[in-house]
């Protein structure tokens, strides 16, 4: 069926605006064109991956895509603070993009969960060399904490636990 589908377009269709994306390699040729114009095929649209980082420290989503209905048509929003302590560069403001999908109409912020863990304060790279330094044997609180300072030359509370 596509193709009589396919072959019926090319007889009605006199002109065809072509892309430049269209002239990579060989001549474009008519079906070829026509197969990747029509043919919806499902790709996946998971790009909530990509930030951009503007002035003053304000990230957002390259395309933003509803993490609840993966509906990608949302509206842009104020930006909500954060100050998470990001290793050897200390407390750092960052303002994070919040969006709100028209599909739900829930809101959303823009993920930071590759640096900090989502209601933590502190990066991952803590964590990290916490977790180093305890399989070597046990380390009190007090010794873990000099121990950051050491590495990071920043020393949680003793009763922070994210």
């Amino acid at each position: 069926m596509r193709e009589t589908v396919l072959s019926a377009l090319k007889g009605c269709i006199s002109f065809i605006q072509l892309k430049l994306s269209d002239f990579f390699g060989e001549p474009p040729k008519i079906d070829k064109v026509l197969t990747e114009r029509f043919v919806q095929e499902n790709k996946p649209y998971n790009v909530n991956k990509g930030l951009i980082l503007l002035a003053n420290n304000h990230l957002e989503l390259v395309n933003p895509v509803c993490p609840r209905c993966g509906f990608d048509r949302v509206t842009k929003q104020d930006y909500r603070r954060r100050r998470p302590i990001l290793g050897e560069f200390g407390a750092q403001t960052v303002y994070l993009k919040r969006y709100r999908c028209k599909r739900c109409r829930k809101k959303f912020t823009t993920p930071l969960d590759s640096v900090v863990e989502r209601n933590h304060r502190y990066a991952s790279v803590f964590e990290a060399k916490v977790n180093g330094l305890t399989k070597t044997g046990y380390r009190s609180l007090r010794k873990l904490r000099d121990d950051l300072a050491t590495f990071f030359g920043l020393a949680p509370s003793l009763h922070t636990r994210r």
